[in-house]
């Protein structure tokens, strides 16, 4: 029936019907009429989609909440959603109203956690807060915070790090934290 369908995330897939995608329930109705050009998972509430190579979101009802205007948005996490704006600028947030609460000066960067997201400036790795301040510079960081801790390094001399910086133990293949 479809093309192609993504992991269901807040009661709702992704499917792809022909060139374009829409989003089904658990029952597999389309409930939202496939019309993207591409599309992400919902999170909180919202999901990045693509018409005419510009992201926006859309509500679980397919209306625009945030305007295509950006050529990337990702997915909601903690109130703030990763965006480039252009090909130039670098990585942004915005709020679910769509205004740039951090601005886009950043390489790339990661989604929230714990309050933090992993963000790179050139081969510099940096945890910023909510407010776009940088609260931790750390050396080969990949990796959002879980329960308190990162994981930084390269492997086989990776670490558990907690937020103040502290190395707390050192990382053994296979854990998880």
């Amino acid at each position: 029936q479809f093309d192609d369908a993504k992991d269901f995330s807040e009661g709702l897939a992704a499917i792809t019907v022909g060139r374009k995608i829409g989003y089904i329930d658990s029952k597999g109705n389309i409930v939202i009429t496939p019309r993207f050009d591409d599309a992400q998972s919902f999170s909180e509430g919202v999901a990045p989609a693509e018409v005419n190579r510009t992201w926006g979101c859309v509500d679980k009802s397919g209306k625009w909440v945030i305007e295509p205007r950006f050529f990337l948005a990702f997915p909601f996490s903690e109130g703030v959603a990763r965006v480039l704006p252009d090909t130039i600028r670098g990585s942004g947030y915005i709020n679910k109203t769509g205004q740039m609460v951090i601005q886009p000066r950043f390489v790339t960067g990661m989604d929230f956690s714990e309050g933090l997201a992993v963000v790179f400036q050139e081969r510099q790795a940096s945890y910023i807060d909510q407010s776009g301040k940088i609260v931790l510079t750390v050396d080969k960081a990949r990796w959002n915070f879980s329960d308190g801790l990162t994981v930084v390094g390269d492997s086989p001399n990776r670490v558990y790090m907690d937020k103040k910086g502290q190395v707390v133990a050192p990382y053994e293949v296979g854990s998880e934290f």
